[in-house]
């Protein structure tokens, strides 16, 4: 993951679990423990979350 992380583009592209990332610009709510996208929630891992609220404060 980590490999495929480092191919996109760094301010568009945001790890936030240890399987998954996800795509800024579909991000409709982010909550404590999870993000969601449309319909679709994925958990926000707790060595990510910190990471992923200083990005986007």
């Amino acid at each position: 993951m980590k490999g495929l992380s480092e191919l996109l583009p760094e301010g568009q592209f945001r790890r936030i679990h240890r399987t998954y990332l996800v795509n800024l610009a579909h991000v409709t709510k982010v909550g404590r423990q999870a993000v969601q996208l449309g319909e679709v929630r994925l958990p926000i891992g707790e060595s990510y979350r910190n990471c992923l609220n200083d990005f986007l404060n």
